[in-house]
């Protein structure tokens, strides 16, 4: 299944897409519980650790598994925002978070870009806080150990093998968060005009 959690940020569209698997098959309810998992955990967990310029849109979850599968859009509803206070940073700045599985070398490896930083989440010479990396990482466990409670496991697709397009995506996971370069990056797409 492709996750796809979606915010505004100063009028541009932001999201992070997660890749999960459902060993006991994906049917509707399986979307659906997918979709309200994520949902509560951002509105718990991730939004504390966001800007208050970040607004929660929705969550849509898509059965990639067969071409048509099911889709769900849980709508986050109104007011849900991040509640950091202080300046808030530019749409691109974003810092990387490894999710990497115990196997796959390099293919078992992706990143999570988290958006919506402050700068009193940052320190002047361009690095993250480690208060600010470990809520981060926080929020992030919580999702994958939430969706782990329902049968559901996050994984990393590899779609190329030695700078091949695979035919078919491989999975591999579970994967395991991890924050080690505190170096802020930029994301250029989520700058406003430049896409998503």
């Amino acid at each position: 299944m492709k996750v796809e959690i979606r915010f505004s940020q100063n009028g541009a569209l932001t999201e992070n897409v997660w890749n999960v698997q459902s060993p006991n098959g994906i049917d509707a309810t399986t979307l659906v519980d997918v979709a309200n998992i994520v949902d509560a955990t951002v509105k718990a967990d991730w939004l504390p650790a966001m800007h208050q310029s970040i607004v929660y849109l929705e969550t849509v979850v898509t059965n990639i598994s067969i071409e048509g599968g099911g889709q769900v859009v849980k709508a986050a509803g109104q007011g849900f925002s991040g509640s950091v206070g202080g300046f808030r940073l530019p749409n691109e700045v974003s810092v990387a978070v490894r999710m990497k599985a115990p196997g796959g070398g390099r293919n078992g490896s992706g990143r999570v870009f988290w958006q919506g930083l402050a700068d009193g989440q940052t320190t002047a010479t361009n690095f993250i806080t480690p208060a600010a990396a470990a809520a981060i990482l926080d929020a992030i466990t919580t999702l994958i150990d939430a969706l782990d409670a329902i049968g559901v496991i996050v994984v990393v697709l590899s779609r190329f093998n030695n700078n091949t397009l695979r035919a078919t995506a491989v999975p591999f996971g579970p994967v395991t968060p991890s924050l080690y370069d505190l170096t802020i990056d930029s994301q250029r797409r989520r700058k406003p005009g430049n896409g998503q």
